[in-house]
């Protein structure tokens, strides 16, 4: 039986961040299948309008993953999110599982804090108060958006997605805990500002989580590409024999 590798990339990113690891990922586990999810407003789907929510995004994805879906039956999914995509891939995770598709006990998370941390009511009324943010955490650099142009294009998702991040509804946030046979690869980068409280992530799962430190900060992967790859792979082949057994 095949594997979907669905990966959900971080606030506003337009191209495909995965892209290498996806395909040394193919090319390592035959049957292996996998996708990067754009959201709207994002990439090829630009024209469309940015959505305002995590719980939206996620419920645009669902429908993304189930039309991947073989029409013999259901393939099992495991899901990579990375940053804003962790909080995607959380709230996915439950929506696959109502959905009947199985989510094999691998969930990667990469770059962010566990789903209960709470917002701090940012507001962000200007370009250069969005761009300021960023550079603060580290999440974009300075020469990233050099004249007007590229601003108008690239950052109204931007915005969205910060602010569909820090408004993550309380209701919602970290109060589902997954399934006891999930286990929860946690990726971090040493020296990233950005994630904090990493050790919560037990709060929603029944076992400890794995984790995994690279150098580097918030895009750790821009830098350790193999590294990260090499540990995915580990994990997935475990997953991928275990499936197909």
């Amino acid at each position: 039986m095949s594997v979907d590798l669905v990966a959900l990339p971080f606030a506003g990113s337009h191209m495909d961040p995965f892209l290498a690891l996806r395909r040394r990922a193919q090319e390592c586990l035959p049957g292996l299948t996998s996708t990067t999810l754009t959201y709207p407003g994002h990439g090829k789907r630009i024209s469309e309008s940015a959505l305002t929510s995590i719980p939206a995004i996620a419920a645009d994805a669902l429908d993304m993953v189930l039309d991947r879906q073989p029409s013999g039956g259901p393939r099992p999914v495991v899901l990579l999110g990375y940053s804003m995509g962790c909080l995607v891939a959380y709230e996915l995770y439950f929506l696959l599982r109502a959905s009947g598709i199985e989510v094999p006990a691998v969930l990667f998370m990469a770059s962010t804090p566990p789903p209960k941390v709470k917002g701090i009511g940012l507001e962000i009324e200007s370009d250069e108060e969005l761009l300021g943010h960023c550079v603060q955490y580290g999440l974009i650099s300075p020469a990233d958006f050099p004249s007007p142009q590229l601003r108008a294009l690239f950052l109204p998702a931007l915005r969205r997605d910060i602010q569909a991040v820090d408004r993550y509804p309380g209701s919602v946030r970290g109060t589902r805990v997954l399934d006891p046979e999930t286990c929860v690869h946690v990726f971090t980068g040493r020296a990233d500002a950005t994630v904090t409280f990493a050790d919560h992530w037990r709060d929603i799962t029944v076992g400890e989580p794995a984790t995994y430190e690279f150098d580097g900060g918030h895009f750790f992967l821009n830098d350790r590409r193999d590294e990260v790859t090499d540990a995915v792979l580990s994990v997935l082949s475990t997953c991928h024999e275990e499936i197909a057994a």
